[in-house]
């Protein structure tokens, strides 16, 4: 059976009341009110005349009734469900009751469909005003990011930097991390970058004795060289030039208490490190006011400054502007000045976050406070001028925990009243939280700083900024790198933005310039293999800096390199890093071992060269020193790899005779025993050489010296050879002459018939006595002095040259050097193609 409809169930009660009880009930329309109590009142009246009728009349009743009701078929069982699921306490409007025509389902539908427009309405009007006030703060918020840096940039150093020369890159390549590099092409701004970077090393380089403000120099570089807008370096700059105080200090000011281990510097550390913080602290409190400003400036409507430029004016425009809408203070319990209606503890707490301290002392002079208020300006007063002691931070503790930890005052106090107590009076320092007033991680940072003394030391913020560090993933890199810094955190922060490719650059120029000061602590040995890959921990305690400066400076030009190869031996000075200038001078030796050589000048300044302002950076005393120290040791490593080239070059440059006469002798010798490979051209070339050599160092030049004369007796006797074998590869009856009569300067073989056999073995003596470079040439020249007889005995069968040539075979048995059958081999047939000459039977 299908439920009726409402309106049809209204119809059925009504008739059926007026037929039940028509003299009780009048035929009135009533309400839903009315409905309800006349209900009641018959349910009443029924249940007492139930009572008075008995059961028997009351069962009749009951019977008619059900009767009466399915003869026009209404359910009363449906309609009882439906009476006892019907909520009559439904809450309406108290303003306007409700009428007869609110019972209709048309008015009913009506007065819900009013009702619903209009908490649409008022539900959207609210939303809307939060958004609109969300986004003002997302937009104050970003624009202080981005305000940040233009006003960095702006407050940065005044003079302008001069870029110098341009450098090049050799080779286009990043390294993403210790290791092997990856080929890319570098962006523009990154080139340009390097390319300052570079200057700035040299214009120290070249003017050693001038102070140099290397932070403010290096910073002037990322202006209008940065990859993206948010890869803006310079803060990072203004930042170390805010806590090391460049303008007053030179190189290695701060290496005694930052690179001493001992544990009587660990006190020293800690107390510089203090300082660099409280630097860290006035370069935040900067900021903020350089974006207070710049806030009131691009919103002067909003903060309604007027024409008072002071600073008390400033910021509470900038109060004004950040926290009242629509004529009201969207604050927390703020305690308002009756005379100026400005929240009092908020302008204080902004004054002193922008670091208006003076400011802030005549405000709070005149700053009206509560009853028993008035002894804080005398620990305000004491905190301006660093004089609070334990005793006044415990009684303004005190007066905080009577505010700040009873549940009843707390949730009546201004929050800004409370952060200024805190700050104060450093209470309550384990819980360091101010989450409705700390709005970006500068704030975060700045309020443990102000808060650094005994109780919540250097080392417990480092400690927070370290456990913090893995959850700091989201942030930029730069962001993060800025964060290890203003924590004093170098050694970490340098390894940390080393790890991005992208940073590799600034991560490396930054170290050297904390390494220019003395504040970064690398290893003490730099040959340690322990020492050479970056330490990825928690807490890094040394930067591996001669890796990074190898790496990147083998990326650059020949000549660029140096600038890097110099800061090397920056920390030699330094108790216990004396390891640091070999180092400096080991990779100086490889620079010039590498530099571009021209061997036709001999003796002419170097393409390695060391300008002579550059010799203090390395521990050299003068030109005399390097020469003998660096290029001589370079000639000497060259001689042993066996680059005997470029060992004869660099022995000329450091004027060392004996080297170069021997690493010629020893070059030319090697010529002559490959002589069938490298063919007569190869061997030209170095005859070549070797006389321009010979010409510059001559007999004279050495007569003073037993072995450089030796050793160039020894050169003359090769170069004949050498010629020997040159004209005997041309192949003419001319060339043939002339290198015979070259053989018989040589004076190695007979080239007439000796006497005797004794003769014969005096030849052989005197090879064996022969100059250790002269040996390895014995079978060239016997192989030569074969050819060249056999051939002359060809074309004039004299029969001195037929004795010439057995000569040369009996010698070759006797000369005490190992050679080889093949040599045997060879002097045997030519013996018998003489013998064959000489008998008529020779056949060509």
């Amino acid at each position: 059976m299908a439920v009726p409809r409402l309106q049809d169930l209204l119809q059925q009660s009504q008739q059926l009341d007026g037929a039940l009880f028509a003299d009780r009930v009048p035929d009135l329309h009533r309400n839903l009110d009315q409905v309800a109590v006349r209900s009641l009142r018959l349910i009443e009246r029924n249940a007492t005349d139930l009572s008075l009728r008995g059961g028997h009349h009351a069962a009749q009743l009951d019977a008619s009734a059900q009767s009466l009701l399915a003869s026009v078929g209404f359910n009363a069982e449906a309609l009882k469900q439906d009476v006892d699921m019907l909520d009559l306490t439904r809450a309406s409007d108290a303003g306007r009751p409700i009428t007869a025509s609110d019972t209709d389902v048309a008015g009913f539908l009506n007065a819900e469909h009013d009702q619903l427009v209009m908490s649409t309405m008022e539900t959207a009007t609210a939303k809307t005003s939060w958004d609109a006030e969300c986004l003002v703060e997302q937009a104050l918020n970003a624009e202080w990011e981005v305000m940040r840096r233009e006003i960095m940039t702006q407050v940065g150093p005044d003079p302008a930097f001069a870029a110098g020369s341009t450098p090049t890159l050799a080779l286009p390549l990043m390294r993403s991390t210790f290791g092997s590099p990856s080929a890319r092409a570098l962006p523009a701004p990154l080139v340009a970058k390097a390319h300052g970077y570079l200057a700035v090393l040299k214009r120290l380089h070249d003017a050693p004795s001038d102070q140099h403000n290397v932070l403010d120099l290096l910073a002037q570089v990322t202006a209008g060289t940065t990859l993206t807008p948010t890869d803006d370096t310079a803060e990072a700059w203004h930042l170390l030039s805010r806590m090391l105080r460049p303008q007053t200090v030179g190189p290695l000011a701060y290496a005694g208490a930052c690179l001493d281990t001992s544990d009587d510097a660990a006190a020293r550390r800690e107390e510089l490190v203090t300082d660099w913080l409280s630097g860290a602290r006035a370069y935040l409190e900067e900021a903020f006011a350089a974006f207070l400003d710049q806030t009131i400036k691009q919103q002067p409507k909003a903060a309604m400054m007027g024409g008072d430029p002071t600073v008390t004016r400033r910021v509470e425009a900038f109060v004004r502007f950040r926290f009242r809408r629509w004529d009201q203070w969207e604050l927390t319990n703020p305690e308002l000045d009756p005379e100026t209606d400005m929240p009092v503890w908020v302008v204080l707490f902004f004054m002193m976050r922008a670091g208006h301290r003076e400011a802030a002392r005549a405000y709070m002079a005149k700053m009206p406070l509560r009853a028993g208020e008035d002894n804080f300006r005398v620990f305000f007063g004491a905190w301006l001028n660093n004089e609070m002691t334990p005793a006044l931070e415990d009684q303004l503790g005190a007066y905080y925990a009577s505010i700040a930890l009873t549940p009843e005052t707390a949730a009546t106090a201004d929050p800004y009243k409370l952060a200024v107590l805190k700050i104060v009076g450093r209470c309550d320092l384990d819980n360091k939280r101010l989450d409705s007033i700390v709005a970006s991680t500068e704030d975060w940072l700045w309020l443990r700083l102000v808060l650094l003394r005994q109780g919540y030391t250097v080392a417990d913020f480092q400690d927070e900024i370290l456990r913090l560090d893995p959850h700091m993933g989201k942030q930029s890199a730069l962001a993060h790198f800025r964060i290890l810094l203003t924590a004093g955190l170098f050694e970490k922060a340098i390894t940390f933005l080393y790890r991005h490719a992208a940073h590799q650059v600034d991560a490396l120029h930054v170290a050297l310039a904390l390494h220019y000061y003395g504040c970064l602590r690398v290893p003490a040995d730099p040959n340690d293999v322990r020492t050479m890959q970056p330490d990825f921990g928690p807490n890094p305690q040394t930067v591996p800096l001669q890796t990074m400066l190898v790496l990147y400076a083998s990326q650059l030009d020949h000549t660029d390199r140096l600038q890097y190869i110099l800061r090397l031996a920056h920390y030699a000075t330094v108790p216990g890093y004396a390891a640091w200038r070999a180092f400096a001078h080991e990779q100086l030796i490889q620079w010039v071992q590498d530099a571009p050589q021209d061997s036709s000048a001999a003796g002419s300044a170097p393409a390695g060269n060391v300008p002579d302002t550059y010799l203090s950076f390395l521990g050299l005393a003068d030109r005399a020193a390097y020469l003998a120290t660096i290029v001589h040791a370079a000639a000497d490593r060259a001689r042993h790899e066996d680059r005997l080239d470029a060992a004869i070059y660099l022995y000329a440059q450091c004027h060392a005779v004996r080297g170069v006469l021997s690493t010629l002798n020893a070059r030319v010798a090697r010529a002559i025993v490959q002589g069938p490979a490298i063919g007569a051209p190869g061997l030209a070339t170095v005859l070549a050489e070797t006389d321009h050599v010979l010409r510059h160092f001559s007999a004279a030049d050495v007569a003073d010296d037993p072995v450089a004369t030796a050793s160039r007796a020894t050169a003359e006797l090769l170069r004949h050879v050498a010629a020997l074998h040159v004209l005997a590869s041309a192949g003419t009856a001319e060339a043939d002459n002339d290198a015979w009569r070259a053989l018989e300067t040589c004076a190695l073989v007979p080239t007439a018939p000796l006497e005797s056999s004794a003769a014969l073995a005096a030849y052989a003596a005197r090879l064996a006595r022969a100059a250790p470079e002269v040996t390895p040439c014995v079978p060239a020249v016997l192989r030569v002095a074969m050819e060249l007889a056999v051939r002359r005995f060809r074309a004039s069968e004299d029969a001195a040259l037929r004795a010439v040539v057995r000569q040369v075979r009996v010698l070759a048995g006797m000369v005490p050097i190992k050679m080889d059958a093949a040599l045997h081999a060879y002097l045997a047939q030519k013996e018998v193609e003489a013998t064959k000459v000489a008998a008529g039977t020779w056949r060509a």
